[in-house]
């Protein structure tokens, strides 16, 4: 569209304003190509193993974060945050499949990610969520963990938009498409375990 096109064309008033505080779980569906190199980041191992491990621990990582906030739903009385909370849990759930999506090209070259996956459940499920900290009368180390990593996870999203090249000629565009995907959501649910 040319310059005066866009001048002249006229914006309809029923289009919706993107809004910063609403949280939409997106239906993403990705199929990633068993053509994709080993190392499939810059032709760098190093890169390549970065990344497999965050696909690795991404899933179970979700998982904590959903539970952690869940526990704590019964105590939100407004109702924008009561639905934040809900898209928020969406969000994480399809970010879980999509990374699990992926073991499966993890498993065809070779790697064996059984044992890490079970450390990091076991590390967030079943010690890190039990933690019970004297002198008070809720549990809530595991929504402070997630507060945390929720922040270390918007960091990472700007990052990769910022700083990590995600051209075709530097990783495949399934991949690059996931991350970038990932990133836009961490960005925009950043605050909803905070709140």
């Amino acid at each position: 569209m040319s310059v005066t096109a866009i001048k002249t064309s006229k914006v309809s008033t029923t289009d919706k304003k993107y809004n910063h505080e609403e949280i939409k779980v997106r239906r993403v569906n990705f199929n990633f190509s068993k053509e994709n190199p080993r190392f499939y980041y810059k032709n760098n191992p190093f890169s390549t193993h970065f990344i497999n491990a965050l696909h690795i621990v991404f899933p179970t990582g979700e998982r904590f974060f959903v539970n952690s906030v869940l526990k704590h739903q019964k105590e939100i009385t407004d109702d924008k945050l009561k639905k934040q909370v809900r898209n928020f849990c969406g969000q994480e759930g399809i970010h879980s499949s999509m990374h699990e999506r992926f073991w499966n090209i993890l498993k065809e070259n070779g790697y064996i990610i059984k044992g890490y996956e079970n450390h990091i459940d076991n590390l967030l499920h079943k010690i890190i969520a039990k933690i019970e900290v004297e002198g008070t009368q809720i549990n809530n180390i595991d929504l402070t963990a997630t507060v945390c990593l929720e922040h270390f996870t918007a960091l990472f999203g700007h990052a990769i938009f910022n700083h990590v090249d995600t051209n075709k000629d530097i990783v495949p565009e399934d991949i690059a498409e996931l991350f970038q995907w990932h990133a836009a959501e961490e960005i925009e649910h950043k605050n909803v375990a905070f709140d």
